[in-house]
């Protein structure tokens, strides 16, 4: 096994895990290596014990074909959803209306799009439901406006995220707030899917698969074995997931020592196993060694996994640059993305960074329009909580 790769795992267990590090010797001076945890679905079994929340807006803009789609959605995704779980739903105009732990069926006589939208009182239904559940989940938003009661964006980042619950937002067209739903993707590992108005007859198909109907593990743990770390994609250390479906990645930094010797990371995760319903533990220890040269010191480097993580760092940064009007800053981080996609050798990412390059440059062509930026805004916000946690 090469030294910067360790594997844990073991024959009864639904989940494995896998960490790699850059760097498989220290040297002189001190490194900031960078890991990526692997958490892979082994055993599979019926995504039981969940609470699910779906959180509808319903407000005037929504009228119409959307709120069609939205109502076929939900039930597309509620069908998906096997026996033994619990089932939410909110729905939000000029007021909230909360339907805790009921049925689908029951709800949709009563969606009808009227009045503003409400967007942080029903976020704060939502989470209230989520913590006093007793069951990890799922929040489902869909909106496709600005929100009217709370407006500015930093109040949703400081809003408490339910612990144990991953957010899966679907903003529709081009009036939603992408820095809203970035924030709450973002907070809860989560993701947002930009459906445009020429896409949205694909809304119900992408809520379908949307729905987690088998995992091979529950409320799962992940501690580092050191203060020294620090997490690209999720919040923590220690990082929360709510459910692992196939596989989960977690990027970080490990700061390391001057001629470290030993282990740089302990990476111990714990999780409900699906089968037995038991907690089960998996620890990955992951050492280093002193590199007697710079020779081998550099020849230990893993340049690939280096590429890949400053991609989805420079990821960020272009949306960063992009939500603050920077479009020269953004091309130029632009060019780096593509250079470190080519190196990963990923064709998903290098395919990717290509539609988002071309959206830029039409971007560009159009004179930076306020409605074309817009576009390509809310598409790069879309991106990077895909790609960074994918």
């Amino acid at each position: 096994m090469h030294a910067g790769l360790q594997d844990g795992a073991s024959e009864d267990m639904t989940l494995s895990v896998r960490t790699e590090l850059s760097h498989t010797y220290s040297f002189d001076s001190k490194i900031d290596a960078i890991f990526k945890i692997t958490l892979v679905a082994e055993r599979r079994t019926q995504a039981k014990g969940f609470h699910h929340i779906i959180v509808l807006d319903t407000s005037r803009s929504m009228e119409g074909q959307k709120i069609e789609l939205a109502k076929t959605g939900a039930q597309e995704y509620a069908k998906r959803i096997p026996p033994g779980n619990t089932l939410s739903v909110v729905l939000f105009s000029d007021t909230v209306q909360t339907y805790a732990e009921t049925r689908l069926s029951e709800v949709m006589p009563k969606i009808r799009a009227s009045g503003l939208t409400a967007l942080y009182s029903a976020l704060q239904s939502a989470f209230e439901i989520a913590k006093k559940s007793q069951r990890p989940g799922w929040i489902v938003l869909l909106t496709d406006g600005e929100p009217t009661d709370v407006t500015k964006p930093e109040l949703y980042s400081k809003l408490t995220m339910p612990t144990g619950f991953q957010m899966i937002e679907f903003g529709i067209g081009a009036d939603y707030n992408q820095s809203i739903l970035k924030a709450l993707a973002d907070a809860s590992g989560g993701t947002l899917y930009n459906i445009t108005d020429t896409h949205k007859i694909e809304l119900p198909d992408l809520m379908q698969k949307s729905a987690v109907n088998e995992v091979a593990g529950r409320s799962i743990n992940v501690e580092f074995g050191t203060p020294n770390v620090k997490i690209l994609n999720y919040k923590g250390p220690p990082v929360t997931i709510n459910a692992v479906e196939t596989v989960a990645k977690i990027w970080g930094r490990v700061q390391v020592p001057p001629g470290f010797n030993g282990h740089v990371l302990n990476i111990q995760v714990s999780y409900e196993d699906t089968v037995d319903s038991s907690r089960k533990t998996l620890n990955s220890p992951v050492d280093i060694s002193v590199a007697k040269n710079e020779e081998k010191f550099f020849g230990g480097i893993n340049n690939n996994l280096v590429a890949e993580f400053h991609y989805y760092q420079g990821l960020e940064e272009y949306y960063q640059h992009l939500a603050k009007g920077e479009l020269k800053e953004a091309t130029r981080t632009m060019n780096q993305l593509s250079s470190n996609a080519e190196q990963t050798r990923r064709t998903d990412l290098i395919e990717a960074t290509k539609r988002l390059a071309e959206q830029q440059e039409e971007t560009l062509r159009l004179g930076g329009s306020a409605e074309s930026t817009n576009r390509l805004l809310k598409q790069a916000a879309s991106e990077t909580t895909k790609r960074t946690r994918g």
